[in-house]
């Protein structure tokens, strides 16, 4: 009986394993035959002892074990309940397969362990059994064997470890299952994992012969894997102050100092991520380190390896928030430490912010065409984006609607993020990660950063120009936009101490806003609206200045009539014109116009968001060039593509709120116009349609125009209604929001009818007639 019961059991594996070699055929009716099998496999009861015994077995190839032990993690991962016969049938065939020359089967057979421990079907003994096996199978001779005992052993601490804060274990609701798994697991990590992989981390002693170059890679991959593995306990609060593991924190944060000198960047990647963890969860000692920590990260910046250099950049910002969160005298030792330090960081960061060879190659093709503006956005380059109101008043009802919604804060923390890309971009990089350090260390060291960056600085924009050759060329330009960068990143920091310099500065970058590179353009934009706030601060005065001279010229008159403001005269607009020519702020909005309708769309780009920035600043003070504003953004809404053109929406409703009436004019209403055209002519429903009815709607308000100056006391009373109903709507949509989704499409579909009502309710405005606008932003709200 029993035999019959095994040579069934061997076939049905055979018929298994054959399936399994076919999965990897070409042939499409073979493909569709191989999914009908393994849909059929998955059906048969207890398949998973299958699994496990074609995967333990060397009759058959390591690709048909791969894909059994694959096909295993799976099964278990879904299984519900394991009988202790079946644990037995397992085990065996696992371990065994951890034992295989081939790396595959190895790394197969330790997911499939990691997802039998993680099903949370073993009792505590098999629990405890297993993981003292594995410990075992660290002090193999076979150096192989090894490493993927402790590769299984860090995947399962890494699974039992997910979403748990050591620290406040007691606190926390688990799955009882998953809190007798941890009563299990941590007793025997406090006296056999941590102390192993403390070792293993350790760098050994010098030997009388050096190793062997396999077993020094051997080695380094042991080193490595244990200290990331020690990382995760870190990262679980495993190491602070009352948790279990505390006692540990000693040996592992000496271990982290004796790795740091290492040669291997894998290994020093895996002691910055160590460090990073202990600045987050115990900063205290990692300020007390602050001197050689910040000399490790500065080798750390002058390594060769990409990866290494971008992930050690992200120390600067950390400590330097942890800082100012820390108390006086703790900061103080920080920031002094780091001071000392300026003269070699700051000339590091700089250096850095030049492209490399790695950039170009990540790089978009569209930042380096010449003329793209008629090629078509891909689909998902197109993220949704919605017009922020940048009204004090309106931000401060915004979150007064969203006090007590349990999504608030997820929300702010997608705005910070939002606001974070739309600085230094969405993909990121080493130049960038330098610049927003040189960002954060002027931010808090403000003019002491000056005399290590600024001659960097003058130096990338003072290249010369003479022909050379093109090799020349090329490092000319990319020192020159690596100089843009450093100068926009300290903006912020030193706009104060570089205030006397900033006129000539932005002149300048006007000049490169013109060079040949799409590249140069595009950086010398975005640090121009670095500068916003200065600039619109020196327009504000000079135009302040100029309404005095003006008023005192009417007051010299002595004609009673002349204390009246009059148009001005021909003479007086020309020489209004050229004022606004020659004045600063004028030039800059000049320059800023034309790269609006540049041929190449990432130039589009940072123009547009710059001009954002500037008129976010501005608001009022762009009265005076309010007609070549609109000329220019008339012409970029027939030439953008959809990315760019969500980002003139918000900068048209931008706009709107910051001119207000002044929009009502001839310019003003053709660009409403053609908002309307685009707004119907754009699939409804879509992020780009919605973005151009905003805009448009935001426009007509802001303009008033005939019958919008006043709403008559009978459409106040119903526009106050429907405010209330509108505010009651939302409350009842964060209520219900979940039961709302069936209802959804519906909605949706009357609100895109509404929607084309209202439009061509607006058009019918512009012919005489009247209609509260009100109704729109309600339903729209809605």
């Amino acid at each position: 009986m029993a035999a019959a019961e095994a040579g069934a059991s061997l076939q049905l594996q055979q018929e298994i394993a054959a399936v399994f070699a076919s999965a990897g055929s070409s042939s499409n009716e073979v493909q569709q035959q191989v999914a009908a099998a393994l849909s059929r496999i998955s059906e048969i009861p207890k398949v998973y002892i299958h699994y496990a015994a074609i995967l333990g077995s060397c009759q058959y190839t390591p690709d048909v074990r791969q894909v059994a032990g694959l096909s295993l993690k799976s099964a278990l991962q879904r299984q519900q309940q394991l009988q202790q016969q079946e644990l037995q049938q397992l085990l065996p065939p696992l371990l065994l397969a951890l034992q295989e020359q081939a790396r595959p089967l190895r790394a197969a057979a330790g997911s499939a362990v990691t997802a039998l421990v993680c099903c949370q079907q073993l009792q505590q003994q098999e629990l405890q059994q297993l993981l003292q096996q594995l410990l075992l199978l660290l002090d193999s001779p076979n150096g192989d064997v090894a490493e993927a005992a402790l590769s299984t052993l860090s995947k399962i601490t890494e699974d039992l470890l997910q979403g748990v804060r050591l620290q406040q274990l007691e606190q926390q609701q688990l799955q009882q299952q998953q809190q007798q798994q941890l009563l299990v697991f941590i007793p025997w990590a406090q006296q056999q994992l941590v102390p192993r992989l403390l070792r293993e981390a350790t760098p050994p002693a010098a030997a009388a012969a050096p190793p062997q170059q396999q077993q020094q890679q051997q080695q380094q991959q042991q080193q490595q894997q244990a200290v990331y593995t020690l990382n995760l306990i870190s990262a679980a609060q495993g190491f602070c102050e009352g948790a279990p593991f505390a006692s540990f924190f000693g040996d592992y944060w000496g271990a982290l100092g004796s790795l740091a000198a290492a040669a291997n960047p894998k290994t020093q990647r895996a002691v910055i991520y160590g460090i990073l963890q202990v600045l987050e969860k115990q900063p205290a000692a990692a300020a007390a380190a602050a001197g050689p920590l910040a000399d490790f990260f500065i080798r750390c910046l002058r390594a060769e390896d990409y990866q290494l250099k971008q992930d050690a950049l992200e120390f600067w910002p950390a400590i330097l928030r942890e800082a100012s969160n820390s108390g006086p005298e703790q900061q103080q030792h920080v920031l002094q430490q780091l001071r000392l330090r300026l003269p070699q960081l700051i000339p590091l960061l700089v250096a850095n912010t030049i492209y490399t060879e790695t950039d170009f190659l990540n790089m978009d093709a569209s930042q380096l065409e010449e003329d793209n503006a008629a090629t078509a956005d891909d689909a998902q380059d197109v993220a949704p984006r919605f017009h922020r109101s940048r009204d004090p008043a309106a931000a401060a009802a915004a979150a007064a609607a969203a006090a007590g919604d349990s999504a608030a804060a997820a929300e702010e923390e997608e705005e910070d993020a939002a606001a974070a890309r739309g600085t230094w971009g969405d993909s990121w990089s080493v130049r960038k990660g330098s610049a927003l350090a040189l960002d954060h260390f002027a931010a808090v060291f403000k003019d002491e950063v000056l005399p290590f960056v600024l001659p960097l600085i003058e130096e990338g924009l003072q290249q010369q120009q003479q022909q050379q050759q093109q090799q020349q060329q090329q490092q000319q330009w990319l020192k020159q936009e690596a100089a843009v960068l450093s100068l926009g990143a300290v903006a912020h920091g030193c706009q104060e101490a570089l205030s006397p310099h900033l006129q000539t500065v932005l002149l300048y970058l006007l000049q490169l806003s013109k060079h040949p590179k799409p590249l140069l353009r595009s950086i010398s934009c975005w640090c121009i609206s670095r500068y916003a706030s200065w600039l619109c601060q020196l327009e504000h005065e000079q135009q302040q200045q100029q309404q005095q001279q003006q008023q005192q010229g009417v007051g010299g008159g002595g004609s009673p009539s002349s204390s009246q403001p009059q148009p001005p005269s021909g003479a007086a607009q020309q020489q209004q014109q050229q004022q606004q020519q020659e004045s600063l702020f004028g030039q800059v909005l000049q320059q800023l116009l034309q790269r609006l309708l540049d041929r190449n769309k990432r130039v589009q780009e940072a123009a547009c968001s710059a001009f954002a920035a500037i008129e976010d600043e501005a608001r009022e003070l762009l009265v005076p060039y309010l007609q070549a504003v609109l000329a220019a953004l008339q012409r970029a809404l027939h030439l953008y593509q959809t990315k760019n053109m969500l980002i003139l929406c918000d900068a048209l409703g931008t706009l709107a709120e910051g001119v207000g009436p002044h929009m009502c004019c001839s310019l003003g209403s053709s660009l409403l116009l053609d908002l309307l055209q685009l707004s119907q002519q754009t699939q409804p429903g879509q992020p780009l349609c919605l973005a151009l009815s905003e805009a448009a709607v935001l426009s007509r308000a802001a303009a008033g125009g005939p019958g919008a100056a006043a709403l008559a006391p009978q459409q106040q009373q119903q526009q106050q209604q429907q405010q209330q109903q509108q505010q009651q709507q939302q409350q009842v949509l964060l209520l219900v929001s979940a039961a709302f989704a069936p209802y959804a499409p519906v909605v949706l579909d009357l609100c895109q009818q509404r929607m084309s009502q209202v439009l061509q309710q607006i058009e019918a405005q512009n012919q005489g007639d009247t209609v509260s606008l009100f109704s729109f932003f309600s339903f729209l709200s809605f």
